[in-house]
């Protein structure tokens, strides 16, 4: 993911609405499993084993969306390619000005990407490896881009933002993570803008919190969990 460009989800398409439903997510029980899906690149544009010539867009990752009044599951891309964007800087408000944004908005577009870990400099996943969570992220077609905030606001991630920021590193983000419950909430916002700006800061100041949930661990710097018969780190 954008912020340093890496996550990873244990769970393949198979198996990612029984894990869902597990972590608390109200998927109906005849959701269909959405189409295979790609992690391995640190980036779009970057050259791997699964994207030689590094072409973007072939980045894919489960995310939970609202249709009709229910929830499902589909494979998005990470990034929408023409507008050369993989995250958006929630701070301040200032990101909705953009048409782009308000349009999805206003169309509803809201999406939960399901993962097992993030990285921003460091691995953040929960306690046990393979535990599920979701990071907020709006879609046009079948492209998300993520929601950030500034890292060094965040409980988890401050400490070592704040030391890079001194040494003049910028950019730190931190994606506004969700536990099921959130991220059901989430997928439950009414199509508009002020709706949609009232939950983005609901959940910066949940993840700001000393309370924050889920629960997230910090691991060894550039790595992500494994889990037998899953988890690629993008």
């Amino acid at each position: 993911l954008e912020m340093c460009g890496r996550a990873a989800i244990s769970y393949s398409a198979a198996d990612i609405a029984d894990a869902c439903r597990a972590a608390g997510l109200p998927l109906p029980p005849n959701t269909p499993a959405p189409a295979e899906y790609r992690v391995g690149s640190k980036s779009c544009e970057d050259k791997t084993k699964h994207n030689p010539a590094g072409k973007r867009g072939v980045e894919a990752w489960p995310c939970v969306v609202k249709d009709g009044g229910a929830l499902r599951l589909e494979t998005q891309k990470f990034g929408i390619q023409r507008l050369a964007t993989h995250c958006i800087w929630c701070d301040g408000g200032e990101w909705v000005e953009r048409k782009n944004w308000r349009e999805a908005l206003e169309a509803g577009r809201l999406c939960a990407v399901a993962v097992t870990a993030f990285a921003e400099g460091i691995t953040c996943r929960m306690e046990e490896d393979g535990g599920l969570f979701f990071l907020a992220a709006i879609y046009r077609g079948d492209h998300f881009v993520l929601l950030t905030t500034d890292a060094c606001t965040t409980p988890l991630l401050r400490e070592r933002a704040l030391v890079q920021r001194e040494h003049g590193a910028g950019g730190h983000r931190c994606p506004l993570y969700m536990d099921a419950r959130a991220a059901a909430r989430w997928l439950e916002t009414p199509p508009n803008v002020g709706a949609a700006l009232a939950s983005v800061a609901r959940l910066e100041a949940a993840i700001q919190s000393a309370a924050a949930v889920p629960r997230l661990v910090l691991g060894k710097a550039g790595t992500t969990p494994k889990k037998p018969g899953g988890g690629k780190k993008p």
